[in-house]
């Protein structure tokens, strides 16, 4: 109980001080918050939200539909054996590779709240989902930022590597109930389009204000700090899409793909924004990132030597507009799988209501 008491006193004073210390900056560079909440706001617009409204949309509908479970009950035995969770929780790691960062926290917490997944389940998904996505490491970094091609798929090779070398030891470490979960729901949702963009609204708008808020810290970062390789490093771990922008051409491939690896403090809270009601350890969670980000780095490392043609030819300019309307193979592969999954899902949704007229 004293124990308990002390913890407490203590959370209360070190939020007090971050509170202070919050406003202390937000007052003193006052500036440079201003010019880093435009930066955000722009990047939001002309980046962010293209490129991830939609999946989030998609990957809402594909589970409130039910169609998920259908999808994923082929790989039921695979999916158990290297990640020791049910077939279902294979939907938010392939929605993540597809879409991105926030896409399998945001399937995670729906699933959770939808009774498809239990809490133990939802937890240990929510340390393995965790993928820029092809959009971000092709798209953006290949082609933006790189103007190379090979970048971004060694990067997405790389990652995908890593993702699954990730879930594996988190397998093995993070005790889980691996059984098909608790019954779902039989009856088909009212309104699933509409409140499937409502959580894509909601998703979108708690990654915006995160990414908002976090380029504030990075502006205010940049003046205090005057040593450019520690500003760099500091950038890349608060926010990865600014940091990325910083270290391309600068360091080599390998190096930044440790950062994309470890995603950001920015995308962490994110993605605990996301897991609204999916409690997760968070300490836990960071130091999968920390793993995934060295595997990530060997892989990546190992790659270059095997295409050793890699050279990094590092173009800053119109980066956001490159990165919000280039395509590729892989983006447009991408959104395909999500739209075969979105038009499913209709069919799916269908089926089950015929079903249940019919029943009654």
């Amino acid at each position: 109980m004293i124990k308990k008491v002390l913890f407490q006193k203590r959370k209360i004073i070190f939020t007090l001080l971050i509170s202070v210390t919050a406003i202390f900056l937000a007052i003193h560079y006052s500036k440079e918050c201003s010019n880093g909440i435009i930066k955000g706001l722009s990047f939001c617009i002309q980046v962010l939200l293209p490129s991830l409204f939609l999946y989030m949309v998609i990957a809402s509908y594909i589970v409130r539909t039910g169609v998920a479970n259908f999808i994923c009950k082929p790989f039921g035995k695979l999916t158990n054996f290297l990640f020791k969770i049910p077939a279902v929780g294979l939907v938010p790691i392939v929605l993540s590779l597809i879409g991105g960062y926030p896409i399998g926290a945001k399937c995670i917490n729906t699933m959770f709240e939808k009774n498809i997944l239990t809490e133990n389940q939802a937890k240990k998904c929510s340390y393995i989902a965790v993928a820029a996505g092809p959009g971000f490491l092709i798209n953006y970094m290949g082609y933006a930022l790189l103007n190379n091609k090979s970048a971004g798929n060694i990067l997405l090779i790389s990652q995908t590597i890593a993702l699954i070398t990730t879930g594996i030891i988190v397998s093995r470490t993070v005790k889980c109930d691996n059984y098909s979960n608790i019954e779902v729901n039989n009856h088909v949702e009212k309104n699933i389009f509409v409140n499937s963009v409502k959580d894509g609204c909601a998703g979108a708008l708690s990654m915006c204000a995160m990414v908002v808020v976090f380029s504030a810290l990075i502006e205010i970062t940049d003046t205090v700090i005057k040593n450019e390789t520690i500003k760099d490093i500091i950038c890349a771990l608060l926010e990865i899409t600014t940091g990325c922008n910083r270290m391309c051409g600068k360091y080599p491939l390998y190096v930044i793909a440790f950062f994309v690896g470890f995603s950001g403090l920015c995308v962490h809270f994110q993605i605990f924004a996301a897991l609204k009601f999916v409690n997760i350890n968070k300490i836990k969670f960071i130091s999968f990132r920390f793993i995934s980000g060295i595997i990530m780095l060997a892989v990546t490392y190992i790659l270059l030597k095997v295409v050793p043609q890699y050279t990094a030819t590092f173009s800053t300019t119109q980066v956001y507009k490159n990165a919000a309307t280039s395509t590729t193979i892989w983006g447009s592969a991408a959104l395909l799988v999500c739209a075969v999954c979105f038009l499913s899902s209709i069919n799916f949704a269908e089926n089950k209501r015929r079903k249940n007229q019919c029943a009654e």
